[in-house]
């Protein structure tokens, strides 16, 4: 270091991957099919395609939240629900379990081709509406620039 005359090196990150705490909800009315509030403008409620039901849940008065997330020019999308959401009486419930291989009890589907990835949460029943979800995992891109000199010795 010394031979190199070296007195600090910079590091520097554009960003991160992850969400702000104040989006870090997903509130859904699945009657209406609308997010109520969300992360960004790239997850919404889609109709689950007919037959899938069937393939999906056993039961009949049982539902599926089926969410599109839009892969917005990125080549793989993460979301990630917690399995516990409130409901539009502030009541607790867990999603239904469906899957023995997903402790999140969701199935991933992508279709590349249309840039955009589908994730189904079984529910058991109907619930009084909106739906409040706590996100785990979702990779938005938070811009920050940041910089940090570390002094050589």
């Amino acid at each position: 270091m010394e031979d190199l005359h070296i007195q600090s090196i910079r590091f520097k990150a554009a960003g991160i991957q992850g969400i702000e705490k104040a989006k870090s909800t997903l509130v859904v009315d699945m009657d209406k099919k609308q997010i109520l509030a969300g992360p960004d403008d790239s997850v919404s409620v889609v109709a689950l395609p007919e037959g899938e039901k069937s393939q999906l849940v056993a039961e009949a008065q049982a539902r599926v939240l089926t969410l599109k997330l839009s892969h917005n020019g990125r080549k793989h999308r993460m979301l990630s629900l917690d399995p516990v959401f409130t409901d539009g009486d502030h009541v607790e419930h867990k999603l239904t379990e469906g899957y023995d291989w997903s402790k999140e009890v969701h199935l991933y589907k992508s279709q590349e081709k249309y840039d955009n990835s589908f994730f189904y949460y079984t529910l058991d029943k109907h619930y009084p509406q909106p739906l409040t979800f706590h996100i785990h995992g979702y990779d938005r891109k938070i811009s920050d620039p940041q910089g940090l000199i570390v002094p050589v010795e």
